[in-house]
């Protein structure tokens, strides 16, 4: 959305008489205006108001969730709880309680929001990352991942999967998409799974990875286009996608009682998408999210073989996951800069011409660790 909206790839879709849907929940629909009504304004678009154009509309409303097995935990209210339930758990379960351990960047950027922090400031500098809040949520979050003591190479390739230990009943709780908390119908321990929003650390804020559908700009009938946008997003059709395990982003829908019989989970998903992180608004977010990535890999491989709670690795895990995240912090603001973020507003406001630089197709290339 910011690739496209920022480069004026997309169509704006007032002058086809589109008005807000108040039944589209706020924040799923202010995904698709540009610029962005929140968070830091990305400088090509100083000079113009917030949320000036609506260019998309949201599809799918999906949020990050924790998942958690009944009969293991309890329903945690707030992540310091949940600590506790896994040094806890009910003493009838034989197995060791823990969150399933993955190098997904969107599980650690859960825990990031909720205990209160960012990846950048107003000034699209990484201050926050290199926080004492965002570096203790980062230390906590490799401890608690690496609780199960799962090897690393068996859980590496599951990146874009955080629910798998979950469904074969490895792990008592994981941070994992809604739009695939269908697959806890299948599972083998389907009926004590539970799904809930993120506990509270400083709040309950968990990422949102909404899609949406837009009109190119060189659409060769972008009247017909408009017509499927509201037709595909209508309160029919979402219900429809709804009954199937799609989220929905309309506030009706949240309230259906056909829909909350079969995902009894869907009014938890209402309040993490209101209270949603969305990704920061840059054209190449993939790029800052693979640099997230490689300090989850090489905080997994450094910290590999060594069990969490020893007391003889205190330092090691409380030291390498600070480390890998001040590296991040560095390398994410060495991206920006070549972006041209820290140009300047007078930069910015006298040149109409360029946008910011960043394609969402660009990689970041990890540097791998060497082990003895």
């Amino acid at each position: 959305m910011p690739y496209l909206a920022g480069n004026h790839k997309l169509t704006p879709l007032s002058p086809f008489g589109y008005v807000i849907d108040r039944d589209i929940l706020d924040r799923s629909g202010s995904l698709g205006v540009w610029p962005p009504t929140f968070g830091p304004l990305p400088p090509d678009a100083i000079g113009v108001p917030r949320g000036d154009e609506t260019y998309a509309l949201p599809l799918v409303g999906n949020v990050m969730m924790l998942w958690y097995r009944a009969d293991v935990i309890q329903e945690p209210d707030t992540i310091d709880n949940l600590l506790q339930e896994f040094a806890n758990p009910d003493p009838a379960y034989v197995g060791a309680a823990g969150l399933a351990p993955s190098n997904n960047p969107h599980v650690y950027l859960s825990w990031l929001a909720s205990r209160g922090s960012d990846v950048f400031d107003r000034s699209w500098r990484t201050t926050t990352l290199r926080s004492a809040i965002a570096m203790d949520a980062f230390v906590e979050y490799i401890r608690e991942a690496s609780r199960l003591r799962v090897p690393y190479e068996e859980f590496a390739g599951e990146r874009y999967e955080p629910h798998a230990r979950m469904l074969d009943g490895t792990a008592s709780a994981a941070v994992a998409w809604a739009a695939d908390a269908q697959l806890l119908l299948t599972s083998a321990v389907s009926d004590q799974i539970r799904v809930t929003q993120f506990p509270t650390g400083r709040k309950s804020s968990t990422v949102t990875g909404n899609w949406l559908l837009a009109i190119p700009t060189d659409a060769a009938n972008p009247e017909t286009a408009f017509d499927f946008l509201t037709w595909a997003t209508s309160p029919q059709i979402q219900k429809t996608s709804a009954l199937l395990g799609v989220p929905p982003v309309r506030s009706s829908l949240f309230t259906d009682r056909e829909l909350i019989t079969r995902y009894p989970w869907l009014p938890d998903v209402a309040t993490a998408l209101n209270h949603g992180y969305a990704r920061p608004r840059i054209p190449a977010w993939d790029v800052v999210e693979g640099v997230l990535s490689c300090a989850l890999d090489r905080s997994f491989t450094r910290l590999a073989g060594l069990d969490p709670a020893a007391p003889a690795n205190a330092i090691a895990f409380a030291s390498i996951p600070r480390e890998e995240l001040v590296r991040a912090a560095r390398d994410i603001e060495g991206v920006m800069e070549e972006w041209g973020y820290y140009r300047g507003a007078d930069y910015w406001s006298n040149v109409r011409t360029e946008s910011i630089a960043g394609d969402p197709r660009d990689e970041w290339t990890c540097v791998a660790v060497v082990t003895p």
